[in-house]
């Protein structure tokens, strides 16, 4: 596949991304598909434990590595 062709899919994936996240006010007709607001509920939901599990990650990583620098 050519560079341009590859250009060309990755906007025309941009912008039907966008079209469907795109608020009803901004488009003078209704978008596709309105998930927009379940997204955003997602997102608040999904961060805080992605955040918990990566703190975790991190703090076992760095102890493990602490453990071994005293040996």
């Amino acid at each position: 596949m050519g560079a341009a062709l590859k250009f060309v899919f990755g906007l025309v994936l941009l912008l039907v991304g966008l079209y469907l996240i795109a608020p009803i006010e901004i488009l003078s007709k209704p978008a596709l598909f309105d998930w927009y607001g379940p997204f955003v509920a997602l997102a608040k939901g999904a961060i805080p434990p992605f955040l918990i599990l990566l703190g975790t990650l991190i703090v076992w990583i760095e102890g493990e590595e602490l453990k071994s620098g005293k040996k």
